[in-house]
């Protein structure tokens, strides 16, 4: 009974072919952009997974400002004290789950070798045990030594970047280049790590921190990077790191802390509640061509049963029932709908596959994106298909045969 039913759906579809893919082309826009939305922010949250999972996720990170989301806050942290290297030497006495505790300090430059200049470039000054605290990988050379950084000795890692724009043919190892007018000889080579969201993740050098310290001053900001001993132990020893820290700055019992602790969870949890509202943003839009499609799939059945009030009146007097009739166009819509969002599911997944290597985030399948491309059509199918089902299942099949189309 169910594949003769199915079987007069798909001949009444198939017999207004062009009909048909015009009503289908709403479902399919729709869903394709719901699918690729979807899609591509689960990428990017993949993708920023897997950097903090590649830096260590064991690893916390105690910042001047933390995570910032308004004017407010932000004029507040900029009243905070800065952290300083006194700082992490109190963190390495009184924090006893740390494993390794190392700081970093930030800066931008301009580039120099020989004819060629780089604008804007990440530098950052980091301490000889950030190799094993953020699990730094070097495809050539070496990282710093604790002799290196206490001698301030001026050497540089480049990214991959800078290799390619300075050294496209030769071996970078023992070069010169200039940051900020400063000779620096290149003792390393970063391995690639691509980009996320066009932000060139291989743009940067590492210098020793009190390399740059020398030339920015020691009393400058700087963040703390402790790494824990276990990531079972983290909240314990951000409990730890808490109380060196407030009590350092005298911080009262009822004051909130004046600087920021970060984790890879806590910056996950902000991205995904950012992205979070994206996703909704870009749902709701692709939505409203979707509401549409669903009105003129309504719209197509209503003429569908009006052109075969004859036939639905026919079959009723040769014994079909009301059921027989609604199930008949509610599965004619609901197919239409499948047909739909078939197309739209495979055409969201290849926009997806196609933006992912230019954005620079991996291609994800996500279950969410599949259950979402079946729930739509469905959800049209059923919705917007009920009420044209049900006016041709309440036909009266003597009226329904005397109709004149």
């Amino acid at each position: 009974m169910v594949y003769e039913t199915l079987k007069l759906a798909g001949a009444a579809l198939w017999a207004h072919k062009l009909r048909t893919f015009l009503t289908l082309l709403g479902v399919m826009i729709g869903v394709a952009s719901v699918i690729a939305i979807i899609s591509v922010l689960d990428g990017m949250m993949r993708r920023i997974a897997n950097v903090f999972d590649e830096m260590g996720a064991s690893t916390v990170y105690v910042t001047r400002f933390g995570i910032i989301t308004s004017d407010d806050e932000w004029f507040k942290a900029i009243k905070r004290k800065r952290i300083t290297v006194d700082d992490v030497r109190a963190i390495e006495k009184g924090v006893p789950l740390a494993e390794a505790v190392g700081y970093s300090c930030d800066r931008s430059a301009t580039l120099k070798r020989e004819n060629k200049t780089l604008y804007n470039v990440h530098i950052q000054g980091i301490s000889a045990n950030a190799a094993q605290i953020n699990n730094i990988e070097i495809d050539e050379g070496r990282f710093f030594s604790a002799f290196d950084d206490q001698h301030r000795r001026q050497m540089v890692i480049i990214g991959d970047e800078i290799k390619t724009k300075f050294f496209p043919y030769e071996d970078p190892l023992g070069k010169e280049i200039l940051i900020r007018g400063v000779s620096f000889t290149i003792i390393g080579v970063c391995k690639k790590r691509g980009s996320i969201l066009g932000e060139n993740l291989d743009r940067f050098c590492y210098v020793p921190v009190q390399t740059l310290l020398k030339y920015t001053g020691r009393h400058q900001d700087i963040d703390i990077m402790v790494k824990v001993k276990s990531e079972e132990l983290i909240d314990q020893a951000m409990d730890q790191i808490r109380q060196v820290m407030r009590a350092r700055r005298h911080v009262g019992y009822h004051d909130p802390d004046d600087f920021g602790l970060l984790t890879r969870d806590t910056i996950l949890g902000f991205v995904e509640n950012f992205t979070g509202v994206a996703r909704l943003v870009g749902i709701a839009i692709p939505a409203i061509s979707v509401v549409v499609a669903g009105i003129v799939v309504m719209n197509i059945m209503m003429v569908s049963v009006t052109e075969r009030t004859r036939e639905i009146g026919i079959r009723k007097a040769v014994g079909a029932r009301g059921r027989n009739i609604l199930s008949q166009f509610l599965l004619e819509a609901l197919l239409m709908s499948l047909m739909g969002g078939a197309v739209g599911l495979t055409g969201g997944l290849v926009i997806s596959y196609a933006f992912s290597e230019p954005l620079g985030v991996p291609f994800v399948i996500s279950p969410m994106a599949v259950a979402v491309g079946l729930l739509i059509p469905i959800s049209i199918g059923v919705f917007f298909g009920i009420y044209p089902a049900w006016k041709a299942a309440k036909l009266d099949p003597v009226e329904a045969m005397r109709f004149e189309s």
